[in-house]
């Protein structure tokens, strides 16, 4: 896996004083550690809530996670959208002293437009004078981390690993990751700072949340090739590391010059020439008369060996037992995997590990895995979005869709989420994927079908039946 220095240097520290309210269950579960002594090792996020009071926060700033509301600061610089860590704790049980460290690195510093490409140039330089990647390339995918409010330190780290030694090029997805709350820790900068770390993660989340697409995102501005299997709960071994077959080569590549040439040997008109083409018509022969076995080279594997990023999708669909034997060896820093028909092979450094998943009682089929396997990755938690509009854009050339369509697939799936979150309905027809094929079947031939018909096709009919008349009375009711 791949390893970069962390830069750690400490940029300033200042103490705040946070009223111990436990209001939700991470802000109990860190001040019960914080009160014992133990320095937090959370990133910490500070940042004014709704009622303007500020609030500190534990690994972004969603509801889940809000510690407690700060009362005040003892220095007078309020450090909103700074990260910070929980250091040390004095004070009485209502009301605690927290003195944080503030690491420059994890400021919420962002560079934009030109300014980003500028603090770069070097990075760029290197890049391409290496051969590695084209510059515009480059200017990319620094923009798309950039515009996903990656820190510039990151974004430095990840141009650091670019190299040109992998089997195949660098990904270039179809659709890019869009973050749906932007007011939040970026997803795609935790995805990033894990691979540079050489941490796997597991993406969680339901259907339709970005999952897969911020995996490509991460392969392209990392500069890997991107590769992806998907778990089955019938997956075995030949199904990851490839299968054996009868190498049958050789018999095609007999001819008829080839035997004339050797007829020529046996009667004593061979020339030169003849002589070697009858010798090469033996090898042949002797190689058809026996059974050549051979290991195709699956993706697993050429991953594994020459380096890329692996999204090993709908991790929790396979059997635990195969999953910790197959990916155990993979993520315990060993360096070395054992493959059918090879052998050992060492696990190439600049390896980057990621699983997607479906959580919930709605998906069927999933396993509880291994706990010995689970604690060898993070889990990177993808919630459904409030806003879908950017999401559906990111399918689309600019005006190939009228604004007024992405309008009512944005209404709709508002009422959808509310009801979801109500217990009112599932969460089926929070199906994003399916927006977007209703989308695009609407604009490909003017005028043949519309929008209302296409989601109740591609949305509406792949729910629940008792859920079917409701929705179909809020498409007609929303969609213009």
């Amino acid at each position: 896996m791949e390893n970069t220095k962390e830069s750690r240097k400490i940029d300033s520290t200042f103490e705040v004083i946070i009223k111990k309210t436990m209001m939700q269950k991470a802000g109990a579960a860190y001040f019960q550690k914080a009160a014992a002594g133990t320095e937090i090792p959370v990133n910490i996020v500070f940042k004014k809530n709704a009622t303007g009071t500020m609030a500190a926060y534990a690994d972004g700033d969603e509801i889940a996670n809000v510690l407690t509301d700060v009362k005040a600061f003892v220095e007078e610089t309020a450090p909103e959208n700074y990260q910070a860590r929980i250091t040390g704790v004095t004070g009485n049980p209502n009301e605690m002293k927290v003195t944080v460290s503030v690491y420059a690195f994890a400021k919420k510093t962002v560079a934009k437009g030109a300014d980003s490409i500028a603090a770069f140039a070097d990075d760029i330089k290197r890049i391409v004078d290496e051969g590695i990647m084209p510059e515009s390339t480059v200017r990319e995918n620094i923009m798309i981390m950039a515009e996903n409010r990656c820190p510039e330190e990151l974004i430095h780290q990840v141009l650091a690993t670019y190299n040109n030694t992998y089997a195949a090029p660098a990904h270039t997805p179809k659709v890019l990751y869009k973050d749906p709350n932007p007011s939040g820790e970026s997803k795609l900068a935790k995805i990033l700072l894990n691979a540079i770390c050489g941490c796997a993660v597991i993406l969680d989340g339901d259907k339709s949340t970005g999952k897969n697409v911020a995996c490509e995102t991460a392969a392209k501005v990392l500069g890997k090739p991107y590769y992806c299997i998907t778990g089955d709960r019938k997956m075995n071994a030949d199904m990851v590391f490839g299968t054996k077959s009868t190498d049958n080569s050789a018999f095609g590549m007999l001819s008829i010059d080839l035997a004339l040439a050797e007829l020529k040997v046996k009667q004593g008109t061979a020339t030169a020439d003849d002589m070697q083409k009858a010798a090469q018509f033996e090898l042949l022969k002797a190689k058809c008369a026996s059974v050549n076995i051979v290991q195709e080279v699956s993706q697993f594997v050429e991953w594994a060996e020459f380096g890329g990023l692996m999204n090993f999708n709908e991790i929790n669909l396979c059997d635990s037992n195969f999953l910790a034997s197959l990916l155990n060896p993979v993520t315990d820093d060993t360096g070395f995997l054992n493959v059918p028909g090879r052998g050992k092979i060492m696990i190439n450094p600049n390896c980057v590990l990621i699983g997607t998943q479906n959580s919930g009682a709605e998906y069927k089929g999933v396993n509880q895995q291994n706990a010995a396997t689970m604690s060898r990755f993070g889990l990177i938690k993808f919630d459904a979005p409030k806003t879908i509009k950017n999401i559906l854009k990111a399918n689309f050339e600019k005006g190939q869709v009228p604004e007024e369509m992405y309008d009512s697939c944005e209404k709709f799936y508002k009422y959808a989420l509310k009801a979801a979150q109500d217990g009112s309905i599932s969460n089926a027809s929070l199906n994003i994927r399916g927006m977007v094929r209703a989308l695009r079947t609407t604009v490909r031939i003017p005028g043949m079908t519309n929008l209302k018909s296409q989601l109740i096709e591609h949305v509406v009919n792949t729910c629940p039946a008792g859920e079917i008349g409701t929705l179909t009375l809020q498409i007609n009711d929303l969609v213009a």
